[in-house]
């Protein structure tokens, strides 16, 4: 519905990955976007993995790992891996599901 909005968020910013302690928990955090040009706010978030060295491309729908409908600047992944390198990101959406460009990349390796 791109005559009802068509401008996107701004990115996610300060993202940061933490294995959390004795699990293969990930905690994923990130800093809300600076406000879009149309003063809409942020509705939720999408975050994407890719493992180790994987090429980016947050056009292949397989590497969304958490759609979240409501501005919580934080998610929790339980589906990590013992000894892999992942990758993680996340893009902003607001209430009409335009998605903003993606967050910087930040890694993380499961012990």
């Amino acid at each position: 519905m791109l005559w009802l909005d068509s401008i996107a968020p701004n990115a996610p910013r300060n993202v940061t990955v933490v294995n959390v302690p004795n699990t293969t928990r990930v905690l994923v955090k990130w800093d809300a976007p600076l406000e879009a040009k149309d003063h809409e706010p942020d509705y939720g978030y999408v975050v994407y993995r890719f493992e180790g060295t994987e090429k980016i491309d947050i056009s292949a729908a397989g590497h969304i790992v958490h759609v979240q409908y409501d501005p919580t600047p934080s998610f929790i992944d339980t589906t990590a891996q013992r000894g892999k390198t992942y990758l993680y990101l996340v893009t902003a959406i607001d209430q009409t599901k335009n998605e903003s460009d993606r967050s910087a990349a930040v890694a993380v390796t499961i012990p």
